[in-house]
């Protein structure tokens, strides 16, 4: 559950490093499932996002993020959360 009591999830790829422990351990403190397919062998990817005003840039490092497999979608743990 996510501080407002609505039931949150994350659905994703991530790589096997610090920053997925990390990911997971700060979202699962506040309810969020989880549901990392692990890519071996890069890193998870991670955004800075800059405010100004009204305007708002992104730069994103994909990593592991952009090698996500469909067939991980349609696996019964990411299903179930979806229903």
């Amino acid at each position: 559950m996510s501080l407002n009591k609505i039931e949150t999830a994350i659905i994703g790829s991530v790589g096997d490093d610090e920053n997925k422990k990390k990911l997971k351990r700060t979202l699962s403190k506040y309810g969020v499932k989880c549901h990392y397919q692990i890519i071996p062998n890069d890193v998870t990817g991670c955004s800075v996002i800059l405010i100004h005003n009204n305007n708002r840039t992104m730069v994103t490092s994909l990593g592991a993020s952009g090698k996500m497999s469909f067939n991980y979608w349609d696996s019964p743990n990411v299903l179930n959360t979806v229903r």
